[in-house]
């Protein structure tokens, strides 16, 4: 359910706030930020008067409408995300608790397949209106339909209005009329727009598609800058952005948005606030706070902070750290996009040397060949080990079944090649699973001492090691110089599962409890049980760890544990002739 209440207090001193939401807009193509072909000539004047904000670092949290409207109108976010979107204070209701008159106009579906959080949400205002009554697939009204709907409403004052259009959402072609059929292939081919980012040229028809992108693209900014102009004579506060963007061609033969294969292209969205000239008048000091927060990086599941912050609303779920705005805001977030499936400054944002997601590691690295074959793919990989002792001393043997076949392979020829790989990456490193599969009292100092002097040599941070055992009383001196440790999980049968959960829990809790580890860690079957069973440490969410080499690396992108924030790490099989 959608929950009322919570503590807030307002000013009321600024009339009317405007948010208008886009679709599928992908900031790059626009002449706003920089784009060589004018497809925002409109927005580019406001920009010059010094009316329009435009802020450079912003992204959304999902490459999708229903699960980046479900944060941006809400207090859900990916580090709160065991609290359903549904539970937590939405924008609507806060507004109307606040004394604003809420309107809601929509030119996007009123019923969705892909889910309904916006029109769940939409449901909340004094207001609502839709220009059409259509479903996911029909929706071929042009944005202009909102602008009589708008001006047919009763001016009140305080109010707050939510414009949702379908922007720039595919079918391109589907999205402006046909006066604003500006750019074609030619075009593109004219003034070299019609590569992809390794110079490739595009097809004819893939290049038409693009062109159809930035037509839409100029017809969204007649809309957008009509509906600022609405307001102009007003003292308003408009802000506009888009729910995410597309990939238009600029990688492969794609266009459009995907949860399974997101680019930078999906996540990286125009975000820009106008101010009228009444109200920068009345509060000069709000133009220096969005003047400072220009080049600032955010994500949009923070949106909710910042706007009520700065139209003077103050909730119990506000926090300064999280505002754009505010001195306090906390410019290191990282900022995880699709639930937790990729760190967009680490993976997406830079070139990002490998073609795996950080979250999938290669499972059961036990021989040079396979870490040499794997290490322009995979950033980080786990290794079996156990701490043998020869004529030389003692040392970490690599391989899964201990002396019995060991081939004298020493973890420090592994560290070598990856620290060698590293010193080529412009500040990526490698993170290292060790499963310790013969950790006990009578080795775990020397082990200990062993693995600080390894890394060290090889200038590995001690947090970039997973050490894995089930032997949780050993890992806590690994913990305590910073080593991340993790409890390995017992293969539980079915029977087990069933007859004997509640002490399997309890178990579970008691060693989390204990202090000695970080995670848990256990095969992908166990993943359904682990999660009922809630466990936590200190009411947390506790970080789990799981393996699946049973699927290779796309397999693994579709298991529901990649979206899973609390999944820190899968392991992923691959094919070959390996140990």
């Amino acid at each position: 359910m959608l929950l009322g209440g919570g503590a807030y207090t307002t000013s009321r001193e600024i009339p009317k706030v405007v948010l208008i939401i886009g679709e599928s807009t992908q900031r790059n193509y626009m002449s706003l930020y920089g784009y060589p072909l004018p497809t925002t000539p409109r927005l580019d004047t406001l920009a010059r008067d010094k009316r329009l904000f435009v802020f450079n670092d912003v992204i959304a949290p999902y490459a999708y409408t229903d699960s980046v409207l479900a944060r941006l109108l809400t207090f859900s976010h990916y580090e709160n995300a065991q609290t359903p979107w549904f539970y937590q204070q939405n924008l609507i209701d806060i507004m109307k608790q606040a004394g604003y008159k809420t309107h809601w106009i929509s030119n996007q579906e009123a019923i969705s397949i892909y889910g309904n959080a916006p029109q769940v949400i939409a449901q909340r205002a004094d207001v609502l209106r839709y220009t059409s009554i259509t479903d996911s697939y029909m929706g071929f009204t042009l944005d202009e339909q909102i602008l009589p709907l708008l001006s047919a409403l009763k001016a009140t004052d305080p109010s707050f209005y939510v414009l949702h259009l379908m922007g720039t959402h595919s079918a391109y072609h589907n999205r402006y009329p046909k006066s604003f059929e500006i750019f074609s292939h030619q075009t593109l081919a004219d003034t070299h727009q019609d590569t992809r980012l390794d110079s490739t040229t595009l097809t004819p028809k893939q290049s038409a598609i693009r062109a159809q992108y930035l037509n839409a693209i100029a017809y969204n900014d007649l809309i957008v800058s009509t509906i600022i102009e609405h307001f102009a004579d007003d003292e308003a506060l408009i802000f506009y952005l888009s729910d995410h963007g597309d990939e238009v061609y600029e990688i492969g033969d794609f266009a459009g948005h995907s949860l399974t294969k997101t680019s930078r292209y999906m996540l990286e969205i125009p975000f820009m606030v106008y101010v009228s000239p009444k109200l920068a008048h009345k509060y000069p000091r709000l133009l220096q706070s969005l003047e400072r927060a220009r080049d600032l990086p955010f994500m949009s599941d923070d949106f909710i902070h910042a706007l009520l912050d700065i139209i003077g609303i103050a909730h119990q779920d506000f926090r300064p750290q999280r505002n754009l705005f505010h001195k306090d805001y906390n410019t290191h977030r990282a900022r995880i996009a699709n639930g937790s499936s990729y760190d967009y400054d680490r993976e997406l944002r830079d070139p990002y040397p490998f073609s795996t997601p950080e979250k999938i590691w290669l499972h059961r690295s036990d021989d040079t060949q396979k870490l040499k074959d794997f290490a322009s793919v995979f950033a980080n990989f786990e290794i079996d080990v156990h701490f043998l002792h020869d004529e030389s001393g003692w040392y970490f043997d690599v391989g899964h079944d201990g002396a019995k076949d060991s081939i004298h392979l020493k973890l420090e020829s592994m560290l070598e090649i990856l620290h060698e790989r590293d010193s080529h990456l412009n500040g990526h490193k490698g993170k290292i699973w060790l499963d310790f599969k013969n950790l006990d009292s009578t080795n775990a100092t020397n082990a200990l001492q062993t693995l600080q002097n390894l890394a060290t040599i090889y200038d590995y941070p001690p947090a970039h090691f997973i050490i894995e055992s089930p032997n949780y009383e050993q890992l806590c001196m690994f913990k305590q110089v910073g080593f991340f440790t993790s409890y390995y999980v017992p293969y539980y049968s079915r029977l087990d599962l069933d007859s004997r959960a509640p002490q399997i829990r309890e178990h579970i809790q008691s060693i989390i409890q204990s202090d000695c580890i970080q995670a848990i860690s256990f095969p992908y079957y166990l993943y359904e049980f682990i999660k009922a069973q809630h466990f936590s440490k200190d009411n947390q969410d506790l970080p789990l760890l799981t393996w699946n080499e049973g699927s290779d690396v796309r397999g693994n992108m579709l298991i529901p544990a990649f979206s899973d924030p609390q999944v820190k790490v899968i392991l992923a099989g691959v094919k070959g002739k390996y140990r």
